[in-house]
């Protein structure tokens, strides 16, 4: 067997995606390596790592919240837990290297990794710095950033800018064979429409207040996110599709969309962005993804909605829908916001650090 190769981070998919592509762009070069992942107990990465046939651990870790105070006294001994467990796991498995995009289940297994002397690598993905990368930089033997404005939060001696990072298999995938498969129509635009990987309540319910008025111009492929189905009267079957996941199904839903509705996770943009993909995102509202989305707003690559009325997104939908020029626009100015491939060259650094 090969290198073994130990992910890192979950929660939601944004940590988790970029991973999975640096994880396919190893194989390539050493088609031998082995890769272990170790993920939160109840996120929803479990199910698509396991789909990818990549071993998966769960570890509890606590999360840092200025809001919830009361569990303040909590965090230091629940950390220890996870440390001790995260030094049980490092001894069973012995990973060459470990790489985290973020999270904080991943916190113990760098720290713990970097002191036992395993090579520890911290990938950067949104444009603001957050906590559990933050505190796991300084334990960091390489930090890898999407974008430039990152990079001051970090050591310039251990950090570089990669750009963007996109699995491989979301460049082939089969729109037509995927519309067949649900049995959807595709004579009138896609518009494809997400949550991120945990799923988005308001928008759910905004499309659920729209879809009437939606499928009458459009077909609609919706990610409403684990537990959080709507139900659309059954006249509406071939014309939207409401699903809770899509995992390998993902890239081929994507490779079907004319245009996008999105929450601003980096995971989600870093993959319109290769795809070029016209898009509405509607931020969390005191998130970072709002800090995501000002390169974006910059350049004017995308209409950007603030907490929208059902009504409101209904019409920028519309816009959208009826200026192929616009879409045509919008996807060209998003697709050239990055360089991308990142983890082909991540991969090659990676290895040069292992054997140096």
């Amino acid at each position: 067997m090969g290198r073994h190769i130990m992910m890192t981070g979950g929660g939601t998919l944004g940590p988790v995606t970029p991973l999975l592509a640096i994880a396919e762009a190893w194989k390539d070069v050493e088609p031998d390596v082995h890769i272990t992942w170790v993920g939160t107990p109840n996120g929803p990465e479990k199910q698509l790592i396991e789909s990818r046939g990549i071993p998966f651990t769960e570890l509890s870790a606590p999360k840092l919240s200025r809001h919830a105070f009361w569990l303040w006294p909590f965090i230091a001994p629940h950390f220890i837990y996870s440390c001790i467990r995260a030094v049980g796991l490092l001894n069973s498995r012995r990973p060459d290297i470990i790489f985290t995009a973020g999270g904080f289940t991943s916190v113990p297994i760098i720290w713990m990794g970097a002191i036992m002397g395993i090579l520890t690598w911290v990938h950067q993905l949104d444009v603001k710095v957050g906590l559990a990368n933050r505190l796991m930089a300084p334990f960091a033997k390489k930090v890898s950033a999407t974008w430039e404005s990152s990079m001051k939060a970090f050591p310039w001696s251990k950090a570089s800018v990669y750009g963007g990072i996109v699995r491989d298999e979301l460049l082939v995938g089969n729109g037509k064979r995927f519309l067949e498969q649900y049995g959807l129509r595709f004579d009138r635009p896609i518009l494809f429409v997400t949550g991120g990987g945990t799923g988005a309540q308001s928008i759910n319910e905004a499309m659920r207040a729209i879809a009437g008025s939606l499928v009458k111009e459009v077909t609609v492929i919706h990610l409403t996110g684990r537990g959080k189905m709507i139900h659309l009267p059954e006249a509406m079957k071939d014309r939207y599709l409401a699903i809770e996941l899509l995992n390998t199904d993902m890239v081929h839903a994507l490779d079907a969309a004319d245009f996008v509705v999105s929450r601003a996770g980096m995971g989600t943009m870093m993959e319109l962005i290769a795809l070029k993909k016209p898009t509405i995102f509607l931020p969390i509202v005191g998130s970072q993804q709002e800090e995501n989305l000002v390169p974006v707003q910059e350049a004017d690559a995308a209409i950007i909605l603030q907490a929208p009325t059902p009504q409101h997104l209904k019409q920028e939908i519309l816009k959208l829908l009826k200026d192929e020029s616009l879409r045509r626009k919008l996807g060209s100015k998003l697709g050239n916001l990055l360089q991308m491939k990142a983890e082909e060259r991540i991969v090659k650094d990676a290895i040069e650090l292992l054997e140096m």
